[in-house]
């Protein structure tokens, strides 16, 4: 996407390798494997994404929120409890006014996958079966409206992602004009 079109909307950036988190995880990649630590890694990165976001306007498609409900739905067999959970645990964290679904088959996720370079694959949330459980996860909060039920106010909005990057940009590009335009 030329840079230009990024101007549209403000991103957050990741957080930066010489953070005190980031290189403890560096430094013992094993608590990758500790779910704890993970847990609150997350919570972390919300916290320094948030406080680079303007106190007005729009937030548009922040996962960190709705990646924890996904990532936590199964974990404690509890849908209930997870969503008690995370709201207590991101309560100072602003959630998005819309999501953008980008919709793509659990197979063609894996093709596109399989083709990086940057970032090897096979890790947990890489393979089929995680996958096909976070899209239907996905598809119960945002389209079946379970989130809207039970969690917050937000509007979904459901790209497919399957005509291309040029096409899936463009689509993109128009909704966040549209945005700009109303905030």
């Amino acid at each position: 996407m030329p840079a230009q079109r990024l101007a549209l909307c403000r991103t957050t950036a990741p957080v930066h390798s010489s953070d005190p988190m980031e290189q403890l995880l560096t430094k013992k990649p094993e608590l990758k494997n500790h779910d704890g630590f993970m847990e609150q890694l997350f919570l972390y990165r919300a916290h320094i994404h948030d406080s680079g976001l303007s106190q007005q306007g729009l937030i548009l498609g922040d996962r960190s929120v709705l990646t924890a409900y996904v990532t936590r739905w199964k974990k404690w067999n509890d849908p209930l409890y997870t969503i008690r959970r995370i709201k207590e645990q991101y309560k100072n964290i602003r959630t998005p006014d819309v999501y953008i679904l980008l919709e793509l088959p659990v197979e063609a996720s894996l093709k596109h996958i399989e083709s990086r370079k940057a970032k090897p694959t096979g890790t947990e949330d890489e393979r089929k079966e995680s996958l096909q459980l976070a899209d239907e996860i996905y598809r119960h909060l945002l389209v079946d409206g379970e989130y809207k039920r039970k969690i917050g106010k937000t509007q979904t909005i459901r790209v497919n992602a399957g005509m291309g990057i040029a096409s899936t940009s463009e689509e993109i590009i128009q909704i966040l004009k549209h945005y700009k335009k109303t905030k």
